[in-house]
């Protein structure tokens, strides 16, 4: 039987390359509540793609966060819907 974050990182690695909506808290309870596209998922971590204003940036998480429910990550299936 599959662990947890074996079961957590198999759903990531089917949702990869679609834009995902990332709900984090990060330290001293910083919130980044963003959309991006779910760029990588590797053993140990995933990466998330997040256009920010001007700039790109690339947000790396352990599976762990997940466990955790310090991230949260949604698929979305239609952007438009998830913005209006």
């Amino acid at each position: 039987m599959p662990s947890q974050l074996q079961q957590i990182q198999d759903r990531l690695r089917a949702y990869q390359g679609g834009i995902v909506h990332l709900h984090a808290v990060g330290e001293r309870n910083k919130v980044l509540d963003a959309y991006g596209v779910l760029e990588g998922v590797y053993p140990e971590v995933f990466v998330i793609l997040v256009q920010e204003e001007a700039q790109k940036r690339r947000y790396c998480y352990a599976y762990r966060e997940v466990l955790t429910r310090r991230v949260e990550i949604r698929l979305v299936l239609d952007m438009h819907k998830a913005i209006g």
